[in-house]
């Protein structure tokens, strides 16, 4: 394998323990290890994140990556097509947190239809303030009667690639066709405010400024 690759590929694995400790540090191994378990990762892959996770000394490494790898994966629903994919999410939600605040944030998260520990994930890795716990956040989306109620960009690989796509139509057409082009799509208030934080606009453009304008122009 060139060596750019095994680069890329070990800088991946490196995020993901970050995100998985951050998990852990939350939730703890049990409910780590359970939603660990839904993932498809090499056996290389996996041995790497569980031998740099903050277990217990009294949990036997070896035997955790044996026995996760083993395990029948084929029927087993996740939220997430790839590692990658997952690392992507938790950066957009960030992104998100950072333009629009934890309020906005964590309310377009109680719509989407996640996981219960899809969202415990997320929320262990959005950098909240202090004055919010983690665990009192997620329980409250989770318990949320309108959880999965999004009318847009549902799931989460289409919420992913019409970034990628509005991305591409920046680069052809710039911001203002771009944003007149969102506008148009009667996007959710939610929906427009994620896209606009995780779109590469200039940075001229106040993004947070941006959304509500096409807020207005859809309302």
């Amino acid at each position: 394998m060139p060596k750019k690759q095994v680069d890329k590929k070990k800088i991946i694995l490196e995020q993901s323990v970050k995100a998985w400790n951050a998990m852990c540090k939350t939730y703890g191994p049990p409910d780590t290890l359970v939603f660990l378990a839904k993932f498809n990762y090499s056996l290389e892959g996996l041995a790497f994140i569980i031998n740099n996770l903050d277990l217990p000394n009294s949990l036997d490494r070896t035997k955790i990556v044996k026995e996760l790898f083993k395990l029948d994966k084929t029927h087993v629903f996740n939220d997430f097509k790839t590692n990658q994919e997952l690392l992507n999410t938790v950066n957009a939600w960030n992104a998100m947190l950072n333009i629009h605040g934890p309020n906005e944030t964590l309310a377009f998260l109680s719509l989407r239809n996640y996981s219960a520990k899809t969202i415990q994930f997320l929320i262990a890795n959005l950098e909240l303030p202090s004055s919010i716990d983690p665990v009192i956040a997620a329980e409250n989306i989770i318990k949320n009667k309108n959880r999965g109620m999004a009318t847009d960009l549902i799931g989460n690989q289409n919420l992913l690639n019409t970034i990628k796509y509005l991305d591409k139509m920046l680069g052809v057409h710039g911001p203002k066709e771009t944003l007149d082009f969102l506008a148009s799509c009667n996007y959710s208030k939610g929906s427009i405010e994620f896209l606009t934080a995780n779109i590469h606009l200039p940075k001229s453009l106040n993004r947070e400024v941006e959304a509500e304008k096409l807020i207005k122009k859809y309302q």
